[in-house]
């Protein structure tokens, strides 16, 4: 038996070994700071953001929490400091996407400038894991 008889029978026998699937969050903008949650548990809290960078890709693997079946992932942003500086900050933003591999399953994109601080965004997405 040559090495290429030996390869298609792997193929041919194993062909449903599955590789573990990544899921994460790529955030390109944040103004001033997030939360992720899982199931209502805090998985995830960025430092502090400042200035809005252009360049911002903070990516957040979130495959370890996730269970099969549906899962509910809640992302919230936070504008101001919340600890004193920063609490004029009329203007905030966030933009992300979530992947699974490296292929986009959804996304989230809003801004406003309405002079409001502390918990200014909130959406709970569905990612279903078979």
């Amino acid at each position: 038996m040559n090495f290429s008889t030996y390869i298609l029978i792997v193929i041919t026998v194993f062909p449903f070994i599955q590789t573990k699937e990544e899921y994460y969050v790529l955030f390109r903008k944040v103004d001033n700071k997030v939360n992720i949650y899982m199931e209502d548990s805090l998985i995830y809290q960025s430092k502090l953001i400042d200035g809005n960078p252009e360049d911002l890709n903070l990516k957040v693997d979130i495959s370890e929490h996730l269970k099969q079946g549906l899962n509910k992932l809640k992302v919230e942003l936070i504008n101001g400091s919340g600890q004193g500086f920063f609490e004029k900050d009329s203007h905030w933003e966030i933009f992300y996407e979530i992947f699974k591999n490296e292929d986009p399953i959804d996304y989230m994109s809003e801004k406003s400038s309405n002079g409001t601080t502390g918990l200014v965004f909130s959406f709970t997405h569905e990612i279903y894991v078979e």
